[in-house]
């Protein structure tokens, strides 16, 4: 049986090549594009269940294909670069992006963060059906079935690792944990423990779901641990 589609867009032939052949070899079912538009037909046709997208391509740039994505679907995304800039990499996780590895990489390891996140977008489906269904403060609303989430009535879209992120906080209120630790609770071990991710989704939930993200009354900061998740009242 496979465990699941991917696709993988990257120009350079012999990396495209190479990761392709990892990703079989571990039962994966494989769709390849070189161009941004070859991405987006694959992307409709083919359905995968997570995007390997490389953020320099000849004919468009990756954060264009990933913003036409989550336009229409919340598979996770793992962007692959050559740039190393904190603010490229802050811009990726900030439009939508799960994860980033910068080149060179091993295989291997793109491959072992990709069965993370599939493992674990599969179990946040999973506890979403288990949990109590909703939970609520003065302004906050969020299902935890249909994962979504309204402010102060107002439904307020977040992306996959986002919402990943709030339903991790919402099910463990008061406790304090440091970046790393939601890295690997949320990300997966995997990945490897990399702060400046967990930092990005903070600061962009915070500023979605906040009243005051300078003053955040939800997500706090415990400065020198971590951080908790309070109901805000």
């Amino acid at each position: 049986m496979m465990a699941g589609k991917i696709l993988v867009v990257e120009d350079e032939a012999d990396l495209r090549a190479l990761i392709c052949m990892y990703l079989d070899k571990h039962g994966f079912e494989v769709h390849a594009a070189a161009t941004g538009q070859e991405a987006l037909q694959l992307f409709h046709s083919a359905k995968p269940d997570l995007v390997v997208l490389d953020i320099e391509l000849p004919d468009m740039e990756g954060t264009d294909i990933c913003r036409s994505i989550r336009e229409i679907s919340n598979v996770p995304l793992v962007f692959v670069t050559c740039r190393r800039d904190s603010d490229d990499i802050y811009t990726g996780l900030a439009i939508g992006a799960d994860d980033y590895m910068t080149k060179p990489f091993d295989p291997a390891e793109l491959v072992a963060r990709i069965q993370g996140h599939l493992r674990k977008r599969s179990l946040f489906q999973t506890l979403g059906h288990n949990k109590n269904r909703w939970w609520r403060n003065e302004r906050l609303e969020v299902d935890l079935l249909e994962m979504t989430v309204k402010v102060e009535g107002r439904p307020v879209p977040l992306y996959p690792k986002e919402l990943q992120l709030l339903q991790f906080f919402i099910q463990h209120p008061n406790r304090v944990f440091a970046a790393d630790e939601l890295f690997d609770r949320v990300w997966g071990e995997e990945s490897g423990s990399d702060t400046r991710t967990v930092n990005a989704h903070i600061f962009n939930l915070r500023r979605k779901i906040e009243r005051n993200p300078e003053k955040p009354d939800l997500i706090r900061t415990v400065r020198g641990f971590g951080y908790k998740f309070s109901n805000g009242q």
